[in-house]
């Protein structure tokens, strides 16, 4: 498990993915940009266009050390970010392939749905804006210690390691050391492999959602046209959005590029179905091999409208985009 090295500048949203929303696509990456609106009445979808000049991603949606556990030196520190890249390294090509095959109507698509799924979650436990939602999800594991002797000892480092940013970190996000540890801990039993040949706790919990014999999973996907490039998706500085305020349906909106979002719905097929059906129906769809159902959606804008407006009321203060001008608001 490796997780030394220089990286100082560390993303909670990754450069994949806020390049796939680049106002300036064409320009290497290193050089690419996206434009930052402050959000001043999410009630009423107020937001301010931050600069007319916009914003590099290399040192957007990032912080110093904010996944550090332990700060060797000047250079050397122990962190997630080799765990991260394992996910964000196929982020581009799984977006792409997705768009083009459902455009293609060609419905091998379970990798690159499965894989996007898990970096998606990921990113809302890595966000330090929803820490305190983190915890309380699966704060638990943070409890957990590991069994193999070399992960228990880069554990210790996660609980005992210099941390000369916690303090600083801790003020701007409203928390405690404690509840910042506590977040180091759940991530790195979220991510550590004890085998590497087998699945992490997180690959677990999206194959437990996915392979849930009562779940009802509905995917649909919206693309917009490049002729209609002015109406771009929103990007959250939290990664996500809710689209259905329900206990009974567990659902995300994801920002997938400028021109595409997605949605899962986790819905209990004995919750959602309606009332009197027979329970040898409700059993027949629990066995049914394929309970998940994709549906693209090309360019309906009322759709657009909605999601950036949940983007902007849910985004802890800013949101991002490819254009100046915000679709819908």
């Amino acid at each position: 498990m490796k997780v030394q090295n220089e990286t100082k500048n560390q993303h909670f949203v990754s450069q994949v993915e806020q390049r796939l929303n680049s106002s300036n696509p064409n320009s290497p990456n290193k050089s690419q940009n996206i434009y930052s609106f402050k959000i001043i009445d999410r009630e009423i979808y107020s937001i301010e266009l931050e600069s007319k000049n916009s914003k590099s991603i290399a040192n957007n949606l990032s912080w110093y050390d904010l996944f550090s556990f332990d700060v060797e030196s000047k250079q050397i520190r122990s962190n997630f970010e080799a765990l991260f890249g394992e996910y964000e390294e196929k982020t581009e090509i799984n977006t792409l392939n997705l768009l083009q095959k459902l455009e293609e109507n060609n419905n091998d698509i379970k990798e690159e749905l499965l894989s996007l799924f898990v970096l998606k979650l990921l990113n809302t436990f890595r966000n330090p804006y929803c820490i305190k939602k983190t915890l309380n999800t699966i704060g638990q594991a943070s409890i957990h210690q590991p069994l193999d002797s070399s992960l228990a000892k880069i554990f210790l480092k996660v609980k005992q390691g210099n941390k000369p940013q916690q303090q600083w970190l801790c003020s701007q996000l409203g928390i405690t050391p404690e509840e910042y540890g506590s977040w180091l801990k759940t991530l790195f039993i979220l991510l550590m492999r004890p085998d590497e040949n087998k699945p992490n706790i997180l690959e677990q919990m999206v194959k437990s959602m996915y392979e849930n014999d009562s779940s009802v999973i509905n995917v649909f996907v919206f693309y917009y046209d490049e002729e209609l490039i002015e109406r771009s998706v929103l990007l959250s500085d939290r990664g996500f959005s809710t689209p259905v305020q329900s206990d009974e349906v567990l659902a995300y909106n994801f920002n997938l590029s400028s021109r595409a979002f997605i949605t899962f719905a986790f819905s209990n097929v004995n919750q959602s179905a309606p009332e009197a059906t027979p329970q040898r129906i409700i059993d027949a769809y629990k066995h049914m091999r394929n309970n998940v159902s994709v549906k693209m959606f090309k360019n309906n804008l009322d759709a657009l409208t909605v999601y950036n407006k949940h983007t902007v009321y849910q985004s802890f203060e800013r949101v991002y985009c490819s254009n100046k001008v915000i679709y819908g608001l």
